[in-house]
């Protein structure tokens, strides 16, 4: 979190306030986008597009307290929005400038592929960003215990194939 003068700043537009925010923020915003769109270049200029969105909308964030649910809740939309976009348009258009890259297969990869996309979210925002369980249940329009039996159910996917 933030501190309050650097929010107060961030909600004025300031510069340096807001590159405060993007380095606090970026990966989990990141961490939201490739989830739903699981393509690293297309997920990497979708963040730059929450972030435009998030220094235009920034009088309108409440509080210091809400600015990373309000942050994810942008990266969630404006992901969901590029994803059906792409949808609208053939397969070669949405990839143009997306075509996949010999990926590396690491432990993270292996099983973020195993995962729905609700799995991989859930996963993200308790394990990497530490949120609880209400939190999430907010961000994914879920009730908590819900959320809590998808990340249950997640963790015994991942434990089926590591243990």
């Amino acid at each position: 979190m933030i501190d309050q003068d650097i929010f107060l700043q961030f909600k004025r537009r300031n510069h340096d306030a807001f590159q405060c925010v993007y380095d606090t923020y970026h990966s989990l915003c990141h961490v939201i986008i490739y989830s739903i769109l699981k393509h690293k270049e297309w997920s990497e200029d979708v963040l730059q597009d929450v972030f435009v969105k998030a220094y235009e909308k920034a009088p309108t964030c409440q509080s210091n307290q809400t600015l990373q649910a309000w942050l994810a809740l942008i990266a969630k939309n404006t992901a969901l929005n590029a994803l059906a976009k792409k949808k609208e348009l053939s397969w070669q258009e949405a990839y143009e400038d997306y075509l996949p890259q010999e990926e590396v297969h690491d432990v993270f990869q292996t099983w973020h592929r195993q995962l729905t996309d609700k799995e991989n979210l859930i996963l993200a925002y308790k394990l990497v960003y530490d949120l609880g369980f209400e939190t999430i249940a907010r961000l994914l329009n879920m009730s908590v215990t819900s959320v809590y039996q998808h990340y249950k159910q997640c963790l015994e996917k991942i434990k089926e194939d590591y243990v």
